[in-house]
């Protein structure tokens, strides 16, 4: 059967709604979207504040605390310890479904009188106040989305890292710094998608390298500079006039990309997968426009997710099954729709937030360890499953049912999400929307006690202690950042790693150096169809290589982009 073609709602572009998509929506018992794919992972996103933390107190216990909700939003907001003591029961915050009014209404005002937790996650984590949604970290800071890390700062998405600086998806890797997608590293620096290597710089889709810099598609290589082989001598050399202070690094960084656009690059990175496309999938069957997704079967619409099996439209989840518009929702969980921020074990659960460790939920704030509730009261099982289709029934009338949270109730401003990032909006055209917008803290420019200009170029002019050569402590001044402006200051620990691998204190603000680490990764989340480039004699073919693929890579890019067979004819 032909796929169906509807208008989206928002955007006012056309997308398909293919027949196994229909028997998904079917066994969900939800609608088909009014929404196309990219304009419903907006939506999810809006409600995910990762990276932005402030100061404030626990409306509990009144002490300091670090949170992702800002002074100015007016809601209550417990620190862990609160949150999670018996003394705060959000049942009691429950109340009766209206049937005279829009069901958001009713939840957008039950959601700000909840209380709230500060922070997400934090479990089993010691010296590690400033992280979010993560666990088991030890002396951590500014960590988003990762467990089991220690002495790591301003990552996103690191597993069992120790002693990285800026870095997203690492994995199992040691005194790594500004990279992304490496995996099983040590002493890798500006590297993408580099695994088991050691002592590389601004390398690309290089395996099991050694001492390598500025290479690309290279295998089981050492001392080479640019994809030159050199001698040990030759390359130590060079290596230091390479690396010798900030505008150097900044010079090779620029010639690296120019050096990157020569070489073919992978289709996409899709490993061990059986009928996928997408992009950095790994051990997926069926999987259809997935981004980041491992270990995922039967699933589609898919962003940053791992262990899942028959979900449509998630946003960073793991570890379940029958998940359909969430964000933030998984381990060991099952049957969730419409709802975000909701781990560990959810199961049966619609239109949630924040909640956790519960079941047969629907419109509910902040919930730990219940059952049957609505609106965060509590009904016996018979009364909920009578009241539950009336209030499907309602929101159907006004057009609510099927479709995620409005981005305009969300806690948090548009640009205080991820959403900003994957898909961004200017102050005037959010508020044009209708979406809640974070004005600049008045601190965050302004207020610097050290000039870029004043800032060493390298390291190597500032003493172990932070000591420049103006008698200024690098680790108690306030610096502007080159890119935005936006104040930021270098902490001790992180002044201590780049001090003991002779790397330059950074110019730009953890924000910038994220934003610009994602942009050159990659950030789009819509495939085209392209045949392969390659058109080189000994591939297997005649001419240009007539393979078709989906890839990231609008066809007016730049890249060299070639089918898998190509590009690995290549690395022989």
């Amino acid at each position: 059967m032909a796929p169906e073609t509807r208008k989206c709602n928002n955007c006012k572009k056309n997308f398909q709604i293919f027949p196994e998509d229909f028997a998904f929506y079917e066994k969900m018992k939800v609608p088909a979207p009014t929404w196309c794919p990219q304009c419903r992972e907006m939506r999810r996103w809006s409600f995910r504040n990762e990276r932005y933390l402030y100061s404030r107190q626990c409306d509990k216990c009144k002490k300091s605390i670090i949170s992702i909700w800002s002074q100015d939003k007016s809601r209550t907001v417990y620190c862990r310890e609160c949150f999670n003591s018996d003394d705060f029961d959000p049942v009691l915050y429950g109340r009766d479904v209206d049937f005279s009014r829009p069901f958001f209404e009713q939840f957008h005002e039950l959601f700000n009188s909840v209380p709230v937790v500060a922070l997400i996650g934090g479990t089993n984590s010691i010296n590690s106040d400033y992280i979010n949604l993560e666990t088991d970290d030890k002396n951590c800071y500014m960590n988003v989305g990762g467990h089991y890390n220690e002495d790591c700062y301003y990552n996103t998405f690191s597993l069992y890292g120790k002693n990285n600086v800026d870095n997203y998806f690492v994995f199992k890797c040691e005194l790594v710094y500004e990279s992304s997608d490496c995996h099983n590293c040590y002493r890798c620096f500006y590297c993408r998608n580099v695994v088991g290597s050691n002592d590389c710089w601004m390398c690309y889709d290089c395996r099991n390298c050694t001492n390598c810099f500025g290479c690309v598609n290279q295998r089981n290589k050492q001392y080479m500079i640019y994809n030159e082989q050199l001698s040990r001598e030759e390359y130590e050399k060079r290596i230091a006039e390479l690396t010798n202070g900030f505008r150097s690094i900044e010079d090779a960084k620029k010639r690296f990309e120019r050096e990157l656009l020569k070489h073919p690059r992978r289709f996409a990175f899709v490993e061990k997968s059986e009928n996928s496309a997408g992009d950095y999938l790994t051990q997926c069957r069926d999987a259809v426009e997935c981004f980041n997704v491992e270990d995922g079967e039967n699933v589609k619409f898919m962003q940053i997710a791992g262990y899942v099996k028959d979900c449509m439209d998630g946003s960073a989840i793991g570890q379940g099954e029958l998940f359909y518009e969430v964000v933030g929702v998984g381990v060991a969980g099952a049957n969730a729709l419409f709802s975000g921020l909701c781990f560990p074990s959810i199961h049966e659960i619609r239109y949630c937030l924040f909640c956790r460790n519960s079941d047969n939920l629907f419109g509910c704030v902040s919930l730990k360890k219940n059952s049957f509730c609505i609106l965060n009261k509590h009904y016996s099982k018979e009364e909920y499953e009578i009241l539950l289709p009336k209030i499907i029934d309602h929101m159907k009338i006004n057009g609510e049912w099927g479709e995620f949270f409005p981005t305009r109730i969300s806690p948090f401003g548009y640009n205080e999400t991820v959403a900003q990032l994957y898909f961004p909006l200017s102050r005037e055209l959010a508020n044009e929307k209708g979406y809640p917008w974070k004005d600049d803290e008045s601190h965050a420019h302004g207020k610097e006690t050290l000039k870029l200009t004043d800032m060493p170029d390298s390291i190597d002019e500032i003493d172990i202690s932070g000591m420049m050569p103006n008698g200024k402590n690098l680790t108690k001044e306030v610096i502007s950042c080159m890119e935005c402006g936006k104040n930021y200051k270098i902490i001790a620990p992180e002044f201590s790693f780049y001090k003991r691998l002779c790397l330059p204190i950074p110019h730009r603000c953890p924000h910038c150096r994220y934003e610009l680490r994602m942009k050159l990764r990659g950030i789009n989340h819509v495939l085209y169809t392209r045949h392969c480039a390659c058109d080189k004699t000994g591939h297997d073919h005649e001419g240009h290589c007539s393979v078709q693929f989906e890839t990231i890579y609008a066809p007016d890019r730049p890249e060299i982009i070639y089918c898998e067979q190509c590009y690995q004819k290549e690395m022989v």
